[in-house]
């Protein structure tokens, strides 16, 4: 089977909803847990460069741990 090459955003955007369409109910939820957690780490990180209050600095991150990063 040959895949056609994507080119440009749309063609990217395009590919990528058909991709995800074909995933399971779980694998949806555990992408989006995972996309979550980044966004949250991000979040801390730039939260201590800024000197953000203390309760986004010290948030525990994914695995529990103080302080995240």
């Amino acid at each position: 089977m040959t895949e056609d090459w994507e080119c440009g955003w749309e063609s990217h955007r395009r590919a990528q909803a058909v991709r995800c369409a074909a995933w399971s109910l779980s694998e949806k939820l555990e992408w989006l847990e995972e996309a979550q957690r980044l966004v949250d780490r991000f979040a801390r990180a730039k939260a201590k460069s800024e000197g953000a209050p203390a309760f986004l600095r010290d948030a525990p991150d994914a695995k529990g741990k103080e302080g995240g990063l």
